[in-house]
């Protein structure tokens, strides 16, 4: 039995899959693509899988759907990007689940807020708090072109620790990635749910010693912490061996659970 195929919609983001290079962009009907490999001229019409040739015929890229992980490593860098590998780990360990509210605490350059969009879905809201504008307009951007739903709330706000978020509700997990945790932990465990989840980015271990003292004294427990390594393997039939770099170090995940103390 054979399904009916909806073809690629005009701007939608496509990935053009080859053995040693690829590229994101949106979808234009019958538009051209300059690359080191050649020309790629695309027809009006464009199914997901399709394979397309460049201009001699020489090279085939194939049509698909860019992954969360595609779409992280393409955002324009106001800050260091939080990495797929790390943010995978945070989607695990704090339960976002589709119609999540979801406090983030330094935006960056959107990437964490791009991840969960797909989770928490249209039923679900991501409220992103930024204090510097300039990261805070290019976050917007990369969230605007790469998210699956426009389901976050961008807000500049500088004196949390004082004044709190102003949220009308509670959320079910925050992600907090600033240089100064510690500082909001008491106005996180006030908007977090009890039984809510907490993940703070570190980078320095001194600092982790620091806040898991901390944790506690404001209610939360079930705290654990990690670090994640990440290395490829090269997929080369007869010759499968691992890359010769890898993602080691970037920062460190540190997860508790807010108690109804």
């Amino acid at each position: 039995m054979s399904l009916d195929k909806n073809p690629i919609q005009v701007g939608e983001l496509i990935y053009l899959s080859h053995e040693k290079i690829s590229f994101m962009i949106p979808f234009t009907p019958n538009g051209n693509l300059s690359t080191n490999k050649g020309e790629i001229k695309f027809g009006e019409v464009h199914y997901w899988g399709d394979i397309i040739k460049n201009h001699t015929e020489s090279e085939e890229f194939t049509i698909l759907h860019p992954t969360i992980s595609d779409r992280l490593m393409k955002v324009k860098r106001a800050t260091t990007i939080s990495y797929p590998k790390d943010i995978g780990a945070v989607i695990m360990e704090t339960d976002i689940f589709s119609g999540a509210n979801v406090l983030e605490i330094g935006t960056g350059s959107a990437a964490f807020a791009i991840a969960i969009s797909s989770i928490v879905g249209e039923n679900g809201r991501i409220y992103s708090f930024e204090r510097r504008p300039e990261h805070q307009k290019i976050a917007i951007k990369n969230f605007q072109k790469l998210a699956r739903f426009q389901n976050t709330e961008f807000i500049l706000k500088d004196d949390v620790h004082e004044t709190g978020f102003g949220l009308e509700q509670k959320m079910d997990t925050v992600y907090l990635d600033v240089p100064e945790p510690g500082a909001l932990l008491s106005a996180t465990k006030e908007v977090l749910t009890p039984g809510g989840n907490i993940a703070i980015i570190i980078p320095c271990v001194e600092q982790l010693a620091d806040v898991v003292r901390e944790l506690p004294k404001h209610g939360f427990t079930r705290i654990r912490a990690k670090e994640i390594f990440e290395r490829g393997i090269r997929p080369t039939p007869g010759r499968t061996r691992p890359y010769d770099r890898m993602v080691a170090h970037t920062v460190y995940l540190l997860f508790a659970s807010a108690s109804n103390q």
